[in-house]
C-alpha cells in the first residue's frame, strides 16, 4: 500500500510539472533555449581548391590562403549572404584555362549585406583580381588590402596571350557604399561602375577610374574615420546634379541674352526709338551664342 501511494504521489507530481511546462508561454520557452550562432568560421586553411560562399549567414574567414588554382575563381560569392569578413587572407596565383576564368574574388548573382576585407591580398589572377559585378552589395570595405599583379606574372600572361596589352582589372558594380582605405595597388586598374552610389577613398587613388560623375566621391584625410562620413540619401546626388545643371543653363541663357543685345546694338547703332523685339530680329541673330561682332563694336 505504501508503494502504491508513493506511485500515486509521484505520478501526480509528474503530471503537475508536465502541465506547468505546457502552460509556459512561448517567450519563456525561447528565453530558456540555448543560444546558437549562425556565423560560419573558416580558419587557417590552405588549399588549391576554390571556395564558394552561398548561404544566408555571416561568414568569417581568417588566414585562409587559396592559391595555385587553374581556370577558376579562388573565392566566389553567390546567392543571398548576410555578411562576409576576411582577415589576413590570400587569394591568387590563378591561370585561366578552357573556360577563360581566373579571378581571385568573384561574385555571381550575389546579394550581400556587407563585405569587409582587412589585411588581405588579391594577387596574380590572369583575368581579374576582384570582380564584384554580378550581384548587389550594401557596404563594401577594403582596409589595408593588396591588389597586385607582380611583374613576373604580368610578363607570363603577356607571353601566353601576345595580343593582350592590359593588366588584370579590379571591378566594382552595384554597391551602395564602397570604402577603399589605405590599400596598395600595383599593375591593376580599379574600375568603379556608375552603379556604385558612394565611394570613400583614403590613401592612394592613382589607379582608380570612377566612371560616372553621379557617384558620390569622398576623399578622407590620413587617419580620418570613414564612419564620420554619412552616405548621401537616395536621390540626393540626382537632385544636386539637376540643380547644378539648372544653374549652368541659367548662366548660359544670360550670356546668350547679353550677346544678342550686343548684336542688336551693332545692327541698329543709331536707332533712338524703342527696343525692337528679338523675335523680329531672328533673321539677323545666329542661334550660336557670341559670334564675332564687327570690329567697331567688339570689346
Amino acid at each position: 500500500m505504501q508503494l502504491t501511494m508513493r506511485s500515486v504521489i509521484s505520478y501526480a507530481l509528474f503530471s503537475s510539472l508536465l502541465c506547468l511546462g505546457k502552460a509556459l508561454p512561448a517567450s519563456a520557452a525561447q528565453d530558456r533555449a540555448p543560444e546558437t550562432s549562425a556565423q560560419v568560421t573558416v580558419k587557417d586553411r590552405r588549399s588549391d581548391a576554390p571556395l564558394v560562399l552561398d548561404q544566408p549567414t555571416d561568414y568569417l574567414l581568417q588566414k585562409v590562403n587559396l592559391t595555385g588554382l587553374h581556370d577558376a575563381a579562388a573565392l566566389t560569392l553567390t546567392g543571398r549572404i548576410n555578411s562576409v569578413t576576411l582577415q589576413n587572407c590570400q587569394f591568387g596565383d590563378i591561370i585561366a584555362g578552357p573556360h577563360g576564368k581566373a579571378i581571385a574574388l568573384d561574385a555571381t548573382g550575389a546579394m550581400v549585406g556587407s563585405f569587409t576585407a582587412t589585411d588581405t591580398a588579391f594577387y596574380d589572377a590572369e583575368n581579374q583580381l576582384v570582380s564584384m559585378r554580378e550581384g548587389s552589395f550594401g557596404t563594401v570595405t577594403f582596409l589595408h588590402c593588396t591588389f597586385k599583379t607582380s611583374d613576373d606574372f604580368l610578363k607570363r600572361i603577356y607571353t601566353k596571350t601576345p595580343w593582350r596589352s592590359w593588366p588584370p582589372t579590379t571591378e566594382f558594380y552595384n554597391i551602395n557604399r564602397l570604402e577603399l582605405l589605405d590599400n596598395e595597388y600595383s599593375n591593376t586598374t580599379i574600375i568603379i561602375h556608375p552603379s556604385v552610389k558612394t565611394v570613400v577613398f583614403r590613401g592612394d587613388i592613382s589607379k582608380v577610374q570612377v566612371q560616372s560623375p553621379n557617384t558620390q566621391v569622398i576623399r578622407l584625410a590620413p587617419n580620418e574615420d570613414p564612419g564620420t562620413i554619412p552616405t548621401a540619401e537616395p536621390g540626393a546626388l540626382a537632385r544636386a546634379a539637376a540643380g547644378a545643371l539648372a544653374h549652368e543653363v541659367d548662366f548660359i541663357s544670360r550670356e546668350i541674352r547679353v550677346c544678342n543685345n550686343r548684336r542688336v546694338a551693332a545692327l541698329f547703332p543709331l536707332s533712338p526709338g524703342p527696343l525692337v523685339p528679338l523675335s523680329l530680329l531672328s533673321d539677323f541673330l545666329s542661334p550660336s551664342p557670341c559670334l564675332p561682332l564687327p570690329p567697331s563694336f567688339s570689346s
